[in-house]
Order: structure tokens, then sequence, then C-alpha cells
């Protein structure tokens, strides 16, 4: 026999004499339909919930599997990396030396052209307080009596 509400509405009991009461015979049928009902929706409920949760597990293994192909691509790319590094030949000595050189001289030259943008601007400066100062003084001269300036 089937669990399920159709199956239980089915059944039919005979009452005979005082053995079986048909109320309570109902009432027990009536309970076992409602449980047996809220237990086909829970039964649903988590069919469901199953369904979904295979569904994100698929996805998270393809996920999974797609990473795990880029890592070996990654490690397979490192390796090759390094085994170009591995059979470059290696710089000698003297041009390491040349290198440095050529990166102090550089650094100097960067120094020399700062100090000289430096120097320039202190030149225009120094011109520009000399004239003003001129003119203060040619202005200050100008007010000045001929007898005060030329004794």
């Amino acid at each position: 026999m089937e669990l399920t509400r159709e199956a239980l509405r089915a059944v039919e009991f005979r009452s005979r004499g005082q053995w079986y009461q048909a109320r309570q015979v109902d009432q027990f049928i009536e309970e076992l339909t409602v449980a047996v009902d809220q237990a086909q929706r829970e039964r649903d409920t988590l069919c469901q919930e199953l369904k979904e949760a295979r569904c994100q597990s698929e996805e998270l293994e393809a996920r999974a599997a797609a990473l795990e192909e880029e890592i070996q691509a990654l490690a397979q790319k490192k390796a090759a990396l390094e085994e170009t590094l591995a059979a470059q030949p290696k710089r000698p000595a003297w041009e390491e030396r040349q290198h440095r050189v050529l990166e102090d001289l550089s650094a100097e030259r960067d120094q020399l052209i700062a100090d000289i943008k430096a120097l320039r601007q202190f030149r225009e400066d120094f011109r520009a307080a000399v004239e003003g100062d001129a003119r203060a003084f040619l202005e200050k001269a100008s007010t000045l009596a001929s007898e005060e300036v030329l004794p």
C-alpha cells in the first residue's frame, strides 16, 4: 500500500459492535493524512534542494576542473620560463661593471641637470632682485636734490 493521501482516503473500516468506533478511525485517518501531506511537502522541498545542490556541485566541479587546467598551464609556463632563464648565458663581469658605471654616470648626469636648472633659477632670481634694488635706488636718487647727490 502506498503512503499517499489518496491511498489513505480509500481505506474503509467496518465497525462491528464495540470493536471499532468509526469516529476514532476517521480521526486517525485524518491525522495520518495531515502527517503524510506534511511529509510529502518536506520531501518535495528536500528533492528540490537536492537538485539545486547537485547543480551547484556540478558547476563547482566544472570550475575546479577549469582551475586545475589553468594551474597546470601556469606550471608549464613557469617551467618553460625557468628553463629559458637557465639557458641564457650569464653576463660577464666586465659587462656588469660597464652596466654599473653607466648607471652611475646616468645618475650623475641627472644630478648635474638638476643643479644647472637650480643655478639658472638662482641667476634669474638674483637678476630680478638687483634690478629691483637698482630701480629703488634710482627712484630714491631722483627725489633727492642735486646738492645732496653731488657734494
